[in-house]
């Protein structure tokens, strides 16, 4: 197992237990707190010049994570995101200690349909717009109150449906695959597997219908045969999961 993967299996939301506190990271070099003003006014001006979305949040950050016998343990309190998305473009974040670091935690999906296609999408109208990427986000404090494993799986699939269209009750399986962090970008990643009751047409379909398309503009299906190729191709945090599939 790669070091970068800290959990790889089959975790309900029973066998996950959640601790929150409800602190914000605190910034300890105020001379770097500038550097991250600074990069933020930065990227702020070229997501007007793009027009596309930037926004600040509250996100939650996994402070501490352990794993026994009887399943996953999660510490966690909170992190801005306009610390956590220029923080990492920093170079001198790596000098600082990981309890200053971002370690804010996203979810994505290996949403998988009944014809064995994997669905991934195109970014849409934000900062991210036009990369591939898997069906997923932030775990955001104002989406989601994390008090236990039922409300991490509950984002997973608040995120599928609105970059998706597909419904809680179009899963057939779902259970959480893999937890792992991401160096180049100081976060923590929760992998799903979520299996589909509908084949590729259908979920395009229901894509199609949805009225809003802010997240994803566009979803891509890929084979069953074709998903470790190109989780490797795709770059960022996806081929830390390609010995997974």
């Amino acid at each position: 197992m790669a070091d970068n993967i800290l959990f790889a299996g089959q975790a309900q939301a029973a066998d996950v237990v959640v601790r929150f506190k409800r602190e914000e990271l605190p910034v300890a070099d105020p001379k770097f707190k500038q550097r991250v003003d600074l990069a933020w006014d930065k990227l702020q001006d070229e997501a007007k010049n793009k027009k596309a979305l930037l926004w600040d949040a509250l996100l939650y950050r996994l402070d501490d994570f352990h794993q026994h016998s009887e399943g996953l343990e999660l510490d966690v309190s909170l992190v801005s995101y306009r610390f956590a998305k220029t923080a990492r473009t920093l170079p001198d974040l790596a000098e600082l200690p990981s309890t200053a670091w971002p370690q804010s935690i996203f979810t994505c999906g290996l949403i998988q349909t009944s014809d064995n296609f994997f669905v991934f999408g195109k970014r849409g109208a934000t900062v991210s717009r036009n990369s591939i990427d898997m069906i997923g986000g932030a775990l955001s404090f104002t989406e989601t109150r994390l008090t236990s494993g039922t409300e991490l799986f509950q984002a997973i699939g608040q995120e599928i449906k609105e970059e998706t269209g597909v419904m809680d009750n179009d899963i057939s399986e779902l259970f959480l695959k893999a937890v792992f962090f991401v160096p180049e970008s100081y976060k923590y990643g929760f992998l799903f597997s979520v299996q589909l009751t509908m084949n590729a047409t259908s979920v395009k379909e229901r894509f199609d219908q949805l009225s809003e398309k802010e997240e994803m503009s566009e979803l891509i299906f890929v084979s069953g045969s074709e998903l470790k190729k190109t989780l490797l191709e795709l770059g960022g945090y996806k081929p830390i999961l390609a010995e997974l599939v």
